[in-house]
């Protein structure tokens, strides 16, 4: 339906065919929780993702895939997904796109539910957030860049003989290491890393590995790290 309107799209994306139970031109509303297969091999083929289909309410609804498929196609998006509620469809994103070492730079003036989302519990999952005022480009890249010379950083963690786990993380700086200042770094680094209770290290480098996109191969860098440095003294700088 790529070539229908706004105003099409909106009223038949997702049912472009009456329901074919009742022939009604308005999307059915499904309240069923779960769903019948005809037979075992049915079943596993549903759960196996052989056989696309509805497995359970909690995964797929049948009016819930309508809403989503229109969404998208309004929005010119892949595909789409709904929530029950804006917080969750925040939750969700922000899981998505970060982990653990991440940082997010945030409008200061967002709602107080999102604002302790970031503030508060994002951080005890080691994801930290600057908040800024939006509208001021020079105070949002300060918040990006607030370390001079550090272009991109990773943090993982890595297994420690006496504390279990240290945090350990790797600074890629611009230009030479000679030129790099780490005047305050450790404060600096102690800051961002607040959300973890354990020792932290770090180490400067000049090149991540990195894929044919510019992503920093992430993988390939925890397992390099993890293997090299478990065994030494823990917490100290690299």
């Amino acid at each position: 339906m790529s070539n229908y309107k706004f105003e099409t799209l909106q009223l038949h994306v997702g049912q472009e065919q009456a329901d074919p139970a009742t022939d009604s031109r308005a999307v059915p509303i499904y309240q069923t929780t779960s769903y019948v297969f005809r037979n075992s091999q049915h079943a596993a083929d549903r759960f196996g993702l052989a056989d696309a289909g509805n497995i359970y309410g909690r995964l797929t609804n049948s009016t819930q895939d309508v809403f989503e498929k229109r969404i998208a196609a309004l929005e010119g998006g892949v595909a789409a997904l709904a929530t029950a509620s804006g917080a969750a469809a925040i939750t969700y994103t922000i899981e998505a796109l970060a982990q653990a070492g991440d940082h997010i730079v945030a409008q200061k003036t967002i709602y107080g539910g999102s604002y302790n989302l970031l503030e508060h519990t994002l951080t005890q999952f080691g994801v930290t957030t600057t908040f800024v005022n939006a509208h001021d480009l020079a105070e949002v890249e300060n918040a990006i860049f607030d370390y001079p010379g550090i272009s991109d950083a990773v943090v993982i963690g890595i297994p420690d003989q006496q504390w279990g786990l240290r945090v350990h993380a790797i600074l890629e700086i611009e230009g030479a290491e000679s030129e790099f200042s780490t005047d305050g770094l450790k404060e600096f680094l102690h800051t961002k890393l607040s959300g973890y209770k354990c020792p932290k290290t770090y180490e400067i480098v000049q090149d991540m590995p990195r894929n044919e996109m510019g992503k920093i191969r992430r993988r390939e860098l925890i397992e390099q790290r993890v293997s090299s440095l478990s065994e030494r003294e823990p917490g100290t700088k690299e």
